[in-house]
């Protein structure tokens, strides 16, 4: 997994098909109308990425602290 550039707003919006931001125009349109062009959202399989993408960082995380544990115990070998 690769963190660039792009901000935690923006990985939002391209997970729910959003290629930019809503115009002006846009968000003065009332709430109602601006939710049936978001309507088509599957909002099961987002939460099913992020829940795929959640286990990968867990795992990741597991691993670094792994090998943190086992650098330190080399550290400690060392002196």
């Amino acid at each position: 997994y690769e963190v660039g550039p792009t901000s935690a707003g923006d990985r939002c919006d391209s997970l729910l098909g959003r290629s930019g931001s809503y115009s002006y125009s846009e968000e003065r349109k009332p709430y109602s109308s601006r939710l049936e062009k978001d309507d088509s959202t599957d909002f099961k399989k987002l939460y099913e990425q992020i829940l795929a993408e959640n286990e990968k960082l867990k795992a990741q995380l597991h691993d670094t602290n792994m090998e943190l544990t086992d650098l330190k115990l080399q550290l400690e070998k060392a002196t």
